[in-house]
């Protein structure tokens, strides 16, 4: 099945569009550029509405950019005929498997999202059923717990509906918004994780790279409220299953696993 592919890219990021271009060369892969949104395109009413809110919201002028280049590429997708797309961002690093996975992937109409990024397997620990399917020889598992990112995803035509109107993508970050399975619409979402993963951001593997420089700003001091939420949302769903179900779950192997980069 032919997937387009799109990539998010601001015009200033020569540099990062460079990158993503070599790569897809180089996979025999071709890739739509969608200029992303700029910080300063946000009009100030929305800036003012969502941004730096003192009730805990990580929202920032950069970081509402980066969301509504998510949901603007998710309106290119859908007013196409495909039944889905993939999408990354700028700065992922792909694997030379990548094309052979796309190649024989075929959408589930039981699956809105395939999250196809780690964060490194010395920092990845994420919570995840045995898979219950694969393509080529990837793992597809369904996570229990977010893990951060979103440069790299595969998403249905259902969920890019469902998404492009929620009210979500001004208030939380675009990967909690996806991948947080407690809260909503993330919770509602039925997410599957490639294992190993097939892409993931350079600023987690070669940082002195100039397509690793980032232009969103340094994360501020409300990050501890969303470690804190994360944290508080494991527990409280540990006491709704139950200690005893929490037991059987981690005897059938629901236990946390790092997720690897496949570099070839």
């Amino acid at each position: 099945m032919v997937l387009p592919i799109y990539f998010i890219n601001l015009e200033s990021r020569a540099d990062r569009r460079r990158f993503m271009e070599r790569q897809f060369s180089s996979l025999g892969l071709q890739a739509i550029r969608l200029e992303a949104t700029r910080s300063q395109d946000i009009p100030a009413d929305l800036v003012a509405r969502y941004c730096d809110s003192p009730y805990g919201r990580p929202m920032t002028p950069a970081t509402l950019a980066c969301n509504f280049s998510h949901v603007r590429t998710w309106r290119q997708f859908l007013a196409s005929d495909a039944a889905a797309a993939v999408v990354f961002e700028d700065d992922a690093l792909l694997s030379n498997s990548l094309p052979a996975f796309l190649d024989a992937w075929q959408p589930d109409p039981a699956v809105d999202i395939v999250r196809l990024e780690t964060i490194g397997e010395a920092r990845s620990r994420v919570r995840m059923l045995p898979a219950d399917s694969h393509v080529a020889d990837i793992e597809l598992c369904r996570t229990l717990i977010r893990d951060v990112g979103c440069a790299g995803y595969i998403i249905s035509r259902r969920c890019a509906a469902r998404l492009v109107e929620s009210p979500k993508m001004m208030t939380e970050l675009a990967d909690a918004v996806l991948f947080d399975p407690f809260s909503r619409p993330g919770s509602r979402l039925a997410v599957r994780q490639t294992v190993p993963a097939l892409c993931i951001q350079l600023c987690w593997t070669d940082g002195s790279a100039e397509e690793a420089r980032t232009d969103l700003p340094a994360v501020s001091d409300k990050g501890w409220r969303r470690r804190t939420s994360v944290a508080l949302g494991e527990v409280a769903h540990e006491l709704r299953v139950g200690i005893s179900r929490v037991a059987q779950m981690r005897m059938a192997g629901i236990s946390y696993r790092p997720i690897p980069f496949r570099a070839d």
